[in-house]
This record gives C-alpha cells, sequence and structure tokens, in this order.
C-alpha cells in the first residue's frame, strides 16, 4: 500500500472533530450546539493523517498522564515501577541500570509489595489508569 502522511495542528483537529459532531448531529435531525457541549482538546494533543487509496485516516494522540506511586517507594523503587508500568522485563530493567536480573527481581517484589498488590497487572490496573 502507498499513502502519505502529514501532521495536523492541534488547533485544526479541534475544529474539524467539532465541525464533524456538529454535521452528524444536524444530520441526525438533532439540535447542534456543538460549541456549547464541547471540552478543549488535552494538553500535548497530536495529530496526524495519512490516506492509503481513497481512504483517508486521523490518528490522535496525547501524554498519558503520570502516576501517583507510593510515597514509601525509594528512588530507585520508583525507576523500577517505571520500568514495569512501561511494560519492560526485568531483564530489560535490568539491561538499562546496570544490574542483575536477580537484584531486579528483589526490587520488583518490594514494589508490588509496598503498592499492596501482588502481581504486575494489578500494578498497571492500579497506577496506570
Amino acid at each position: 500500500m502507498r499513502g502519505t502522511i502529514r501532521g495536523v495542528g492541534a488547533a485544526a483537529v479541534a475544529e474539524a472533530v467539532t465541525e464533524a459532531v456538529t454535521e452528524a448531529a444536524a444530520g441526525a435531525g438533532a439540535e447542534a450546539e456543538a460549541e456549547d457541549s464541547s471540552l478543549p482538546p488535552p494538553s500535548g494533543l497530536r495529530a496526524a493523517s495519512f490516506t492509503v487509496g481513497e481512504a483517508e485516516f486521523l490518528v490522535l494522540s496525547y501524554p498519558a498522564a503520570v502516576p501517583a506511586l507510593p510515597e514509601s517507594l525509594t528512588t530507585t523503587e520508583q525507576a523500577i515501577a517505571a520500568g514495569l508500568l512501561a511494560g519492560l522485563s526485568n531483564r530489560e530493567i535490568a539491561l538499562s541500570r546496570g544490574v542483575a536480573v536477580r537484584t531486579v527481581a528483589n526490587q520488583v517484589a518490594s514494589v508490588l509489595r509496598k503498592a499492596g498488590v501482588r502481581s504486575r497487572f494489578e500494578l498497571a490496573r492500579k497506577y496506570a489508569g
């Protein structure tokens, strides 16, 4: 497939989305007051559009909020928790920190205990939104 990708400014995206919602509401016979009910775009909103053949696509993204980890975590444990929330394995965390995998495993156990969870999944569910 051949396509083109181009960046789109956040203001233009917000305007286009508002216009599309207004048109859709008007087409459905509803009263269109999108300006009164619209929310501001999220901070750091990025957009890109691309075409493939005759279809045009719009991709929106924005940075996720930083989770509030327990205050009882040490600086090292906070770094380990950040790696866990980013989906890194013990090995990947160990390589990035320059320590042994077993050291990371012990630190992961400490993070999970202090966070009051039993698994990486529970940690992500609790702190990654």
